[in-house]
């Protein structure tokens, strides 16, 4: 079960770090 939750956390940073590339991305195609 700690594994699990665990890789939950892991899976959810991975899903914020690749929301902010793509904002950053979609900002730099506005500029």
């Amino acid at each position: 079960m700690a594994k699990t939750e665990g890789g939950f956390e892991k899976g959810v940073e991975n899903g914020s770090i690749d929301s902010i590339r793509l904002i950053h991305e979609t900002i730099n195609l506005l500029k």
